[in-house]
């Protein structure tokens, strides 16, 4: 309602919004006169979900921000499905199952074959412009180095959305107003079954708190990541979740096994199919989880069993309590649960072999004192199958916040030295004690001897705001350090800079492996950002995911904004640059064949006239 030429004017109009936007929560209208004189206005409108709109008479939207993106609690990486032919997606799903070699051989050349009629196919139909055409970036498809992911992501609101890492835009988004995060501020996203087992589509879930009328606890959402077809969502309200587990098993559609444990010990299964309950039947002595309570300073490790009615349960194996008056637990850190480890061991210049500590049960606990008075932060290595603390370190008159990292047989976390007043990154390093390594396979039951354990720490100028490192395909890359700091910038450093095998004068072991001299300070420069001159504003997180290339990882870093890159911390050994002479290189091998088949005639030639001699 505004003042026109004949007094008051009203203006209304019906403006159709998506569904999964909600009501709206606050608007602002202004009112103006156009070039004719007539009234109309603009209003910008932020809805239930977190989108800030602007509409304009007589109701279009002029332009929207998905500001639910600022408040991102999780986010997984999706391998997009091959965009060849059916063909080549079963190959890859009888891939990942069949482990006869001839059998594959057979079904390589098989693959071959069927590829080369459907090229020589689409030359025929479309002639050299089949060589020529460009994918359609719409559809949904890996690209040649499986660079191209779906970000799958889930807000503080409730919104759901699926990303496309190569242009940022929104493929799906959908909006459920009762679903908030867990007691931790985190929501748990799992991705039961990848994109390459057609006719099986990809499979993910999502566990958050539930506050939807007549389901008090959380709510399990299964749904196809991939496209987000609503009719092909599943709701399943459970009893509020402790723990989420994901199991190392598939069933006959592809799909692993998601094991939720609720605050009343009650087990929970998907797919809850007679064909799970057998298979983990099978492997019931072999299933071990651990839970976390902080305010009670508590961690309880517990053993999957199976009833004789065949229902699961859980029964406790061991609980590690920390003095409740004098220390609280701030954080639990395990290994990225896709991690491939290259090497074993590291080769000494004495030609031995210094074996790495890759227990795959376990995980860093980082603790810190309750009495201001005489602060410390504590860190502990805990095995998760029998409760035994393998590492133990204090650092006094130290505070938080800690940020950490765990990795292969390394870890790396950040603190405030309070009595210093600076900021500190440690280091630690786990290796096998000796120097024969006879287990192949490891068992938390029958460990090997106490492990040794390096430490050293270092000088950082800033404090952080998320910490991790670097994933590759196969691990043969050396790994980097990714630091988020307040300033918005992130920055990667080798690990090879925080080896505790440093000291201060280089020795002739250290020369030969190329390990700098021990520098107490880590020195963040700008060549070292990967952001460059793009800052994040309020950086929380940074996700980090593994490519077609060995030499790449993906990185994104979630704030206020976001940032997805890629990084090559080894340089990019496995790709050809562009300025790479590919005529030169034709044409010397081109008259190296030449030069074969001249020289190959004229010593013929030479032979036949001495044989006539």
């Amino acid at each position: 309602r505004g003042e026109g030429k004949g007094g008051v004017v009203e203006i209304s109009s019906l403006v159709k919004l998506e569904e999964f936007r909600g009501k709206p929560l606050l608007g602002s209208a202004y009112l103006f006169h156009k070039s004719d004189k007539s009234l109309s206005y603009r209003l910008a409108l932020r809805m239930q979900d977190g989108t800030l709109l602007s509409l304009q008479h007589p109701g279009h939207v002029t332009w929207q921000r998905e500001e639910a993106l600022a408040t991102i609690v999780t986010l997984q990486m999706l391998d997009l499905p091959a965009g060849e032919s059916e063909i080549t997606e079963s190959f890859v799903s009888l891939a990942q199952t069949e482990r006869n070699p001839i059998k594959l051989a057979v079904k390589r050349l098989q693959l071959q074959a069927m590829l080369a009629k459907e090229f020589l196919y689409s030359l025929q139909a479309h002639g050299l412009a089949s060589l020529l055409r460009r994918q359609d970036s719409s559809v949904l498809v890996r690209d040649q180095f499986s660079t191209r992911k779906l970000l799958v992501a889930a807000t503080n609101t409730g919104k759901l959305y699926g990303l496309d890492s190569t242009s940022g835009d929104v493929v799906w988004q959908s909006y459920f107003p009762w679903l908030r995060p867990l007691s931790n501020g985190k929501m748990l996203l799992y991705f039961l079954r990848s994109a390459s087992h057609p006719p099986h589509p990809p499979l993910a879930a999502l566990i958050g708190t539930s506050k939807l009328p007549g389901c008090d606890g959380s709510m399990l959402l299964i749904f196809n990541p991939l496209t987000f077809d609503p009719q092909d969502l599943e709701q399943h309200c459970i009893p509020s979740v402790l723990q989420a587990v994901l199991l190392p098993m598939f069933d006959s559609t592809h799909s692993r096994i998601l094991v939720t444990v609720s605050n009343n010990m009650q087990v929970g299964l998907y797919p809850a199919t007679p064909e799970v309950h057998s298979l983990l039947s099978a492997l019931t002595q072999q299933l071990f989880l651990f839970l976390a309570d902080s305010s009670a300073s508590l961690v309880s490790g517990y053993q999957l069993e199976v009833e004789l009615a065949g229902s699961l349960v859980v029964s406790p194996v061991w609980q590690l309590q920390l003095p409740t008056d004098s220390e609280r637990i701030l954080s639990i850190t395990t290994k990225p649960p896709n991690e491939h480890v290259n090497s074993q061991g590291r080769v000494k210049t004495d030609r031995s072999v210094q074996y790495k500590y890759l227990n795959p049960h376990l995980f860093a606990m980082v603790t810190e004192s309750t009495d201001s008075t005489k602060p410390f932060i504590s860190v502990y290595l805990v095995d998760a199958v029998t409760g035994s603390v393998i590492h133990h370190t204090t650092h006094r008159l130290a505070t938080g916040p800690v940020s950490i990292t765990h990795s292969e047989n390394w870890i790396v976390y950040h603190y405030y030295n309070s009595k210093l007043r600076r900021y500190e990154l440690a280091v630690l390093e786990i290796h096998e004690s000796s120097s024969n390594l006879t287990h192949s396979l490891w068992s938390s039951l029958t460990p090997p001897p106490p492990p040794e354990v390096t430490s050293q720490a270092y000088t950082f100028g800033s404090a952080l705001s998320a910490l991790t490192t670097t994933q590759t395909m196969r691990g043969i890359t050396h790994k980097a350090i990714l630091l988020g700091l307040h300033s918005g910038h992130i920055a990667s450093i080798p690990k090879h800079i925080l080896d505790p095998r440093r000291q201060l004068h280089a020795t002739d072991e250290m020369r030969e492996e190329g390990l700098p001299p021990y520098i107490p300070d880590i020195a963040v420069k700008p060549v070292h950002f990967i952001n460059y001159n793009q800052t994040v504003t309020r950086l929380r997180d940074i996700y980090t995911a593994p490519s077609g290339l060995e030499s790449t990882s993906l990185v994104l870093a979630c704030g206020l904004d976001l940032y997805f890159t890629r990084v090559v911390p080894s340089k990019q050994f496995d790709l050809l640059p562009e300025d790479f002479d590919f005529t030169l290189v034709a044409a010397v091998v081109g008259a190296l064949v030449a030069a074969t088949f001249v020289l190959s005639r004229l010593s013929r030639r030479k032979l036949l006239k001495l044989i006539w001699k």
